[in-house]
């Protein structure tokens, strides 16, 4: 099964390289993405867990500064990797509120950089993304319009 997610990226990186933004974002069912970051380590693909490594860097950080310098971290942290795509996971930091951000935009400027899969940890209508509730303050909707030069790669598997 997950053989079959590296087949569909694959492609979407394909479809990507004609596109403003190298930037995959996949969609998994939560079994999915509770294994897949031990399936990238186990085939060497390169791999970060957002919300563990900006949560060690923001922390040191004020309120103010951690607002204003994510982007920079992040990117210092993305652009270690020029060899092959960059597959980033757990992203529930970057939809914290009071680091006053927008995910997908912060995504779409990283992917001008490096090529980027994005494991979601929202969900996707085929009208839009969304993270989070309505009504919450981390709550997040991105219609289709917002996705153009973007590649969504639906792979779900609700039997996992």
């Amino acid at each position: 099964m997950l053989d079959e997610i590296l087949a569909k990226v694959s492609d979407a990186e394909t479809a990507a390289l004609l596109s403003s933004y190298r930037l995959v974002i996949l969609l998994l069912s939560p079994k999915q993405i509770e294994v897949i970051p031990s399936f990238l380590y186990e085939q060497n693909i390169p791999s970060i867990n957002i919300s563990l490594v900006m949560a060690n860097s923001l922390a040191v950080l004020s309120a103010k500064r951690r607002e204003n310098e994510l982007f920079t971290l992040l990117k210092k942290r993305t652009l270690m990797n020029t060899s092959q795509s960059l597959w980033l996971n757990r992203l529930h930091i970057l939809f914290e509120p009071s680091l006053n951000q927008e995910p997908i935009k912060l995504l779409k400027l990283l992917s001008k950089q490096t090529f980027m899969v994005v494991v979601w940890p929202g969900d996707y209508d085929d009208k839009a993304l969304t993270y989070s509730l309505p009504g919450k303050p981390d709550y997040k909707y991105y219609p289709l319009s917002e996705l153009k030069d973007v590649q969504v790669v639906y792979a779900c598997d609700r039997s996992l």
